[in-house]
């Protein structure tokens, strides 16, 4: 049960940028680095929409009540750095030479908040409240995890997700 909502959590990851993007194939695999990129940029923006959507599902002393906020700081601390991996996932993503060329000329300050609006949007509407407790238990099982391993783990779940993804298809590790 913990692994199926684990890799369903890690499978959202996975399609949130195709899913919002384009529904094109992407022309290249997308490396371990450009994967990790993504993970890093977005899960902070994920976390935050689960602490807010799970806390009135949960008891007062669930892990995402209390220690949800500051999961989600811990997160942040890589999200800056792990941008130009992440824009550079979405370019492949974006499986056409025009959107890539259109995307790699909008202004830095208008694509990562774009983006971190449409990642947190996306995964609201993908949020079934009645796993809350699935994942309340996922994340304090992780609970001891720096954050980087947090990201590492995800990436990994999402590379190995992603072998088979027609839409966002990682490299062979």
């Amino acid at each position: 049960m913990i692994a199926k909502t684990l890799f369903r959590s890690a499978g959202v990851l996975a399609l949130i940028a195709s899913a919002q993007l384009t529904a094109a194939q992407t022309k290249q695999c997308l490396s371990e680095g450009d994967v990790r990129g993504l993970v890093a940029y977005a899960l902070p923006s994920v976390a935050e929409t689960v602490v807010e959507r799970c806390a009135g599902r949960l008891p007062a002393n669930a892990y995402l009540n209390t220690r949800g906020p500051k999961l989600v700081t811990e997160l942040r601390g890589g999200q800056s750095a792990a941008w130009p991996a992440a824009r550079e996932a979405i370019i492949k993503i974006s499986g056409d030479d025009d959107k890539a060329e259109m995307f790699r000329a909008m202004p830095e300050a208008m694509v990562g908040p774009m983006m971190e609006q449409m990642i947190a949007d996306k995964f609201a509407n993908d949020i079934k409240l009645e796993n809350c407790k699935d994942i309340d238990r996922v994340l304090s099982t992780m609970a001891p995890m720096p954050a980087a391993n947090i990201v590492d783990m995800f990436t990994a779940v999402v590379m190995i997700a992603g072998r088979d993804d027609k839409k966002l298809q990682t490299c062979a590790v």
